[in-house]
């Protein structure tokens, strides 16, 4: 059936028609049966027309009452017109008052492999909407889904991995899935697609299994180039914090790693916010050295055997290499180039990640980025965090003053048109690099000495503040 018969059924009022003889109880049960057919292929189709016709005709309230109370096999056909319907918004927010997610866990809690997978569809459609996402979690959904990662079934597991990843979207699904033991099958289901990587039926796998735990590692702190270095330091939320260990101590990180050097951008993306958001939280990289060889190997699935003849430092220093020229790769060529600056910036706050930096290159590609002024999706603000947080080591700052840094500051401190933060940030960056006597003397060639005094008179109290610990570095007095 294409589009054109669709509509066509719509405009002579033919769904009315379908949909009234499954309502009615003393109808032919092959009738029923051949009615909810129709409607499967009637609504397999984005075209509103066709979409509305079946919301205004009853067609959604017919659908849940059969879910309710209708046998089993119109229950089937009726989650498969529901997977049609539910794509749609408008739908799908019906669907939601009229309470079908109840008798979508109960679909789950069948054996029915089939009709669990038609389930988790629907639920995908819904949880996309923060009500889906609350009434999966109050109709005690999670523990099922969370069984589900286990079946023997793969497109059971796929389906549920989607609803997941909606789901640990909301904060309050974050804890609840960890104290369901989440993290573990997320993180296997990620390890076998990691070692499969190369076979497309695991690509969906590796990508929703990979969302979902970045999902549940995500803060909701805001980062903001304007925040104190030490509030950017600060742990994130204790819930997450949390989530954040766990997924490390459960051997996440030579899988996430891997995945950044993905051919699909997709999965590289998701890589890159997984770096970022575990980063954020100082001690997960501690409890996951001893697996991360297997980042290095050419066969992950080897890494409990290979990484015995390793000790902890060797694979801190492998694992060192392959995140930060990874990362750095992606910031010169990929697509995910705001993720990778926020990724750099974290793991710059490390001793061990900020030598490596700079040695790979990483600070020259962030000075380029902020002397272009690139203002798409913050990448100028996010560098200069980046910037600020490498300028803590040596090698970074001659690394920067190497590749014009001392001058890309001076442009971000005489920029009239920037932030306040952003002046903030480069006062902070300016500081640490006028810690030498060599940039010094640079800087006050550059002229550096009326400007820093100018911005000492700024009615912003946080410049006027730091252009006073810039000028102290320079040696002027007052």
């Amino acid at each position: 059936m294409d589009d054109l018969s669709r509509r066509q059924i719509c405009e002579v009022r033919g769904v009315p028609h379908l949909v009234s003889p499954i309502k009615r109880e003393a109808e032919d049960h092959k009738v029923k049966k051949q009615c909810l057919r129709v409607l499967i292929n009637l609504t397999f189709t984005d075209a509103v027309v066709v979409q509305q016709e079946v919301k205004n005709s009853g067609g959604l309230q017919m659908l849940v009452q059969v879910m309710a109370t209708g046998p089993e096999d119109l229950v089937g056909l009726s989650l498969q017109v529901l997977m049609n319907a539910s794509a749609n918004d408008a739908n799908a927010l019906v669907l939601l008052q009229l309470g079908v997610i109840p008798h979508l866990v109960n679909v789950l809690r069948s054996n029915l492999q089939v009709y669990q997978r038609y389930a988790c569809f629907v639920l995908t459609n819904l949880t996309c909407y923060d009500p889906g996402k609350s009434q999966c979690e109050a109709c005690g959904a999670l523990p099922i889904l969370v069984g589900l990662l286990n079946s023997t079934n793969k497109e059971v597991q796929y389906e549920t991995l989607r609803v997941l990843t909606n789901v640990s979207n909301a904060e309050s699904a974050k804890s609840t899935l960890r104290d369901l033991d989440a993290i573990p099958p997320l993180v296997t289901l990620l390890g076998r697609a990691t070692v499969d990587q190369y076979n497309p039926e695991t690509e969906k796998i590796l990508l929703h299994s990979l969302w979902a735990l970045t999902n549940m590692a995500t803060t909701s702190k805001p980062f903001s180039s304007g925040l104190p270095l030490s509030l950017l330091t600060a742990p994130p939320l204790c819930v997450v914090a949390e989530n954040q260990l766990e997924i490390s101590v459960k051997g996440a990180l030579p899988f996430i790693t891997a995945a950044l050097l993905h051919k699909n951008t997709t999965i590289q993306h998701q890589a890159v916010w997984g770096i970022a958001n575990l980063s954020t939280h100082r001690n997960t990289l501690l409890f996951s050295f001893f697996l991360l060889f297997s980042v290095c190997s050419t066969h992950p699935h080897n890494c409990l055997i290979s990484v015995v003849f390793f000790d902890a430092e060797s694979c801190r220093a492998k694992f060192d290499d392959v995140v930060s020229t990874a990362l750095i790769d992606l910031l010169k060529t990929g697509p995910v180039k705001a993720q990778s600056i926020k990724a750099l910036a974290n793991l710059g706050l490390d001793d061990n990640y900020r030598n490596e930096i700079g040695k790979l290159g990483g600070c020259a590609v962030l000075l380029d980025i902020v002397q272009s002024r690139v203002q798409s999706l913050r990448l100028y603000d996010h560098s200069l965090v980046a910037l600020l947080n490498l300028s803590i080591d040596a090698y970074c700052r001659d690394a920067m003053r190497h590749a014009n840094g001392l001058g890309v500051v001076m442009q971000v401190l005489r920029d009239t048109q920037g932030s306040d933060n952003n002046l903030i940030t480069g006062l902070k960056l300016f500081t640490n690099l006028a810690f030498t006597e060599e940039n010094r003397t640079a800087f006050i060639a550059m002229k550096a000495v009326p400007l820093i005094t100018s911005l000492r008179s700024s009615p912003v109290n946080a410049v006027s503040q730091q252009a006073q610990k810039a000028s102290q570095m320079l040696g002027l007095s007052g």
